[in-house]
């Protein structure tokens, strides 16, 4: 998969999501950015592929309502073929086996008011396949 198709598949799931979330809800964009990825055998080296990271904030969101909200981003996301990885009080993590993206879910760290969600994409190549030289 080429990165823009990985771009425009988190954006999806983001907005899919959002959409099923109670509202009302506001998204701020946190990033929407690109990580790069590392050889297996050479953690340190990157091997030209990159992963897709989009991050937005929930903004006004009583602490009284979180747990509904994370419920239905967790009832959403499981509808969607997405697992947990890991779950805690304040964070829910996901993956989905068909396509290898993550999502993630967590209380916003101090901020009483704001939940943070996240979509990261598997690594890819930006053209969708290697490059000879790589």
């Amino acid at each position: 998969m080429p990165l823009a198709q990985a771009e425009q598949k988190t954006d999806a799931y983001f907005a899919d999501v959002f959409a099923a979330l109670p509202q009302p809800v506001t998204a701020v964009a946190d990033r929407d950015s690109g990580g790069m990825c590392v050889k297996g055998d050479a953690p340190s080296e990157e091997d030209g592929r990159i992963m897709v990271v989009t991050s937005d904030f929930l903004r006004g969101i009583p602490a009284d309502r979180h747990g509904a909200v994370f419920d239905a981003f967790r009832a959403h996301m499981l509808k969607a073929g997405f697992e947990v990885t890991s779950s805690s009080s304040d964070a829910v993590f996901f993956k989905n086996p068909k396509d290898g993206f993550t999502a993630s879910i967590d209380d916003g760290g101090d901020w009483t008011t704001t939940l943070t969600i996240g979509f990261v994409s598997p690594c890819v190549w930006p053209n969708g396949t290697e490059s000879p030289a790589g």
